[in-house]
Formats: structure tokens, C-alpha cells, sequence
């Protein structure tokens, strides 16, 4: 039984190994090599940028910040109780693009801390995800858009859905 029991240890510990060894294509390279659609939202104007009462801070700083504020609010609700228990209740709007966002922010916080890309390239990324999850949140049929997204396996995925996005400024 001890055996059986170390052999299953060394077994899982050597697969753990392997996964953490092994390299993720970046998410450019993966987008062109796979079919991914191509989605185009149309922007009248400029963006808006909301004013937050509590602006909370983004890793990447300058104009991602206010990007990132206005994303929090666009995309939560918060409601305050008012009989019974004080506590708020959040409700999110388009849970699956909130999502996607936060993972692929994770995602892009861990890139840059671990230098695999610059930060140039991490705020470009950003500014992308950010302008189309701002733009989107407002899109009446976003329903292929979030379908894509929930078919998206790895965030690698999300972000080439994320890059097959266009924003057409009228």
C-alpha cells in the first residue's frame, strides 16, 4: 500500500512538473493560427470615460487607470439594502465580457511581473481589451461576441477573440 501510494506521489508530482514546464504560445501567434471570427462595433465619438467616486488603482497606471475605473463601473451594479441585513448586493452586466476581462488582465499582470512581455506591449494589450469591453457593454447583440468568448478553452483564446475585435470610430 506505502508503494502504491509513492508511485501515485512521484506520478502526480512529475505531471505537475510538465505542465508548469510547458510554454504557452503567446496569444499572436495562436490567432493566427487558429479560425477565429472577426467581430467590428461601431463607436460614435469618443469613449467615455466615467468619473468614479473611489478610483481604484490599475498595476499599469496613466490613462489604463481611468479606462479601468470606467470598465468597473460600466460593468457593476450596486445596490444597497435598505430593509433587513445591510449588506449590498452586485450585479454585473454581461458577466461573461467581465470575465473574460478580469482573466485576461490577470493574465497580462502575470506576463509583465515575469517579463515575458514588455510594458508597452502589456499597456497596448490593455488599452485594446479595455476600449472593446467599454464599447461593448453598451452593444445591444453582443450575443456572438460572448459566445465566442464562452468557447474560448484558455485566456490565450479570450485574447485573440479580444484581437479579431475591431472599433470603428464614426
Amino acid at each position: 500500500m506505502k508503494s502504491f501510494f509513492l508511485l501515485t506521489v512521484l506520478v502526480c508530482s512529475f505531471f505537475v512538473l510538465s505542465v508548469r514546464a510547458s510554454i504557452v504560445a503567446p496569444y499572436w501567434e495562436l490567432a493566427d493560427s487558429e479560425n477565429v471570427t472577426e467581430f467590428t462595433f461601431m463607436v460614435y465619438g469618443e469613449i467615455p470615460v466615467e468619473q468614479v467616486d473611489y478610483a481604484q488603482p490599475h498595476y499599469l497606471g496613466g490613462e489604463l487607470e481611468n479606462k479601468w475605473n470606467t470598465f468597473i463601473k460600466n460593468y457593476t451594479q450596486v445596490s444597497e439594502q435598505s430593509i433587513g441585513f445591510a449588506s449590498t448586493t452586485v450585479r454585473f452586466n454581461k458577466p461573461v465580457i467581465y470575465n473574460a476581462v478580469q482573466k485576461v488582465n490577470k493574465y497580462v499582470r502575470k506576463l509583465l511581473k515575469k517579463k515575458n512581455i514588455s510594458r508597452d506591449e502589456a499597456e497596448k494589450i490593455m488599452n485594446h481589451v479595455f476600449d472593446c469591453a467599454n464599447v461593448i457593454c453598451f452593444e445591444p447583440d453582443s450575443k456572438a461576441f460572448e459566445q465566442a468568448i464562452e468557447d474560448s478553452e484558455s485566456v490565450e483564446n479570450i485574447l485573440a477573440v479580444f484581437e479579431h475585435t475591431h472599433l470603428v470610430y464614426k
